[in-house]
């Protein structure tokens, strides 16, 4: 984007933007960066014909690096796994731990 910022401007500039966007978001490049390259974009070209597109495109992106909050606290790890061959047993070692 660096370049693209030092060599383009204004229609094209905007263009480059969603183009490259909706190419990360389509080849599920979910990394925080295109987030923040899509608020910057956003905040650059607030009334972008394009912003409705990408924006579908994104929404998987958002959702991905959401942290799951209510989750972090239940979540319990599981050990000497390979010795648990039942649901009944995975369920007594995850009420013994």
């Amino acid at each position: 984007m660096e370049m693209a910022n030092k060599y383009l401007s204004g229609k094209l500039l905007e263009y480059y933007y969603a183009a490259y966007l909706l190419y990360e978001a389509i080849n599920k490049n979910y990394e925080k960066e295109v987030i923040t390259l899509f608020e910057e974009f956003k905040n650059n070209y607030p009334s972008s014909s394009y912003t409705h597109f990408v924006e579908a495109e994104m929404i998987p992106i958002y959702g991905f690096n959401e942290k799951p909050e209510e989750m972090s606290e239940t979540i319990q790890i599981m050990h000497n796994f390979q010795e648990i061959n039942s649901l009944t047993k995975a369920v007594s070692k995850l009420n013994a731990d």
